[in-house]
């Protein structure tokens, strides 16, 4: 599978919306907003970051903390993320 940096940046922008529309904790929803541009900026492949450096390297990304670390994981790894299918 190959995930491309738009496609993770897509799928963050989409989580933000769905918790904004859903009236959850504004900076929940400003995180994954910022991971989403910072991963859209990256001069780096996302997915080779992952493949080498592992959660930790994602997690080296700014903007990018352990949980939304491990949902671009999620994301690499199966081509979904479960938390995403949960808010729709």
């Amino acid at each position: 599978m190959n995930t491309t940096n738009s496609q993770v940046a897509s799928m963050l922008r989409k989580i933000s919306e769905l918790l904004t529309l859903q009236g959850a904790d504004r900076f929940r929803s400003m995180a994954y907003e910022r991971a989403a541009t910072s991963i859209e900026f990256l001069d780096r492949d996302v997915e080779d970051i992952y493949k080498k450096e592992g959660v930790k390297g994602l997690e080296a990304i700014e903007g990018i903390g352990k949980g939304i670390a491990e949902k671009i994981r999620e994301l690499i790894e199966t081509g979904k993320i479960k938390y995403y299918e949960e808010l729709n």
